[in-house]
């Protein structure tokens, strides 16, 4: 197994250099491509910094706490795995390993864990207010972000959250004023938040009518099936609109599959738009052409990794709340009409 001898005399750098590469105290002081020599060096001769060394070294455990309120299967979705892969990797390159802490509110065990200084720093991901939780981050001032993508969030902890709205008015931008008034917001399920951000973004006097489609909890991969059935009983009523905000790209689809086989054409008789992006965020997966939102899942898991590390090692505070904007993806559906 190589030394930190070994690998300095090779790549032509200083023990200390190849030792910052792997503290992330001290990693900001070498250079990106250095780090990526000495990175892609230690893979290929299967060296491994002590992490038990350096914690005793430092007083610090190398790890961030990831409290996931949705890590249980009901909810754990794509977007879940595409949110804590991001985190993981964000973590890996800054040398920190991710620790998944799942609530148990009958046995608190996860408290126990926090209390015990599990790790150095914590994600707190979509958590309901749990007064004990915070009340042990605040006792032993250690960095903590809540990462609130529906906005609701209202606790005394920094929080990051997910304002839709700029990408909403960027579509109201690129919508014919004429349909203004001739759209409708689609959806399914339980739908937090999106819709009061829409109103929001609304031009001044337009109001967006609400079309429910289906009130089934379902399993995430039915509600194509499930909007394409809803879309078939309200179909009279989805065609006196223009434009059809849909609350999710498979709800959306469903409302295309059955236009679709009415002969109407999505982005030429009546426009559609999605929200979550699986063209771009899944392999081998086509939307046809659906113009959609992407959430920003990995953007906004790597800022909060750099937030969390970048306060623990400056010993400064986070900010206390701080926005993260998804983009609109323009496709067929809705094509782009304004720069």
């Amino acid at each position: 197994m190589a030394s930190l001898a070994f690998i300095s005399k090779e790549l032509g750098v200083s023990k200390a250099t190849v030792s910052r590469a792997f503290d992330p105290r001290f990693s900001g002081m070498v250079r990106e491509e250095t780090k990526k020599r000495i990175f892609e060096f230690c893979r290929e001769h299967n060296y491994h910094p002590s992490i038990i060394g350096r914690s005793f070294s430092t007083g610090k455990t190398f790890k961030i706490g990831l409290i996931a309120a949705d890590s249980d299967e009901k909810h754990f979705t794509l977007f879940s795995n595409i949110f804590f892969r991001t985190i993981t990797e964000s973590a890996i390159e800054r040398n920190y390993t991710p620790i998944l802490l799942r609530p148990d509110k009958k046995s608190g065990s996860y408290l126990d864990l926090i209390n015990c200084s599990i790790a150095d720093a914590y994600i707190v991901n979509n958590f309901k207010s749990d007064e004990k939780l915070f009340e042990i981050l605040e006792q032993k001032k250690l960095p903590a972000i809540i990462n609130d993508p529906y906005n609701n969030a209202a606790c005394r902890l920094p929080t990051f959250y997910r304002d839709i709205r700029p990408a909403f008015r960027k579509l109201w931008q690129n919508l014919p004023e004429k349909y203004h008034a001739k759209t409708a917001f689609v959806w399914r399920g339980y739908v937090p938040g999106k819709w009061q951000d829409l109103q929001a973004s609304a031009p001044d006097g337009i109001t967006v009518d609400s079309i429910q489609i289906s009130d089934r909890q379902e399993n995430f991969l039915f509600h194509r099936d499930s909007a394409r059935a809803g879309t078939e009983k309200m179909l009279e009523q989805i065609l006196k609109y223009k434009l059809l905000w849909c609350s999710s790209d498979l709800v959306a689809l469903g409302v295309c599959d059955t236009l679709r086989d009415r002969g109407i054409v999505p982005g030429k008789d009546i426009y559609v738009v999605g929200f979550d992006n699986l063209e771009g965020n899944m392999n081998d997966f086509s939307s046809g052409g659906l113009t959609t939102i992407d959430p920003g899942w990995e953007p906004g898991g790597r800022t909060l990794v750099n937030m969390l590390l970048d306060s623990l090692y400056s010993n400064s505070p986070l900010p206390f709340r701080t926005p993260y904007f998804p983009e609109v993806i323009y496709r067929e559906t809705f094509p782009q009409q304004k720069q």
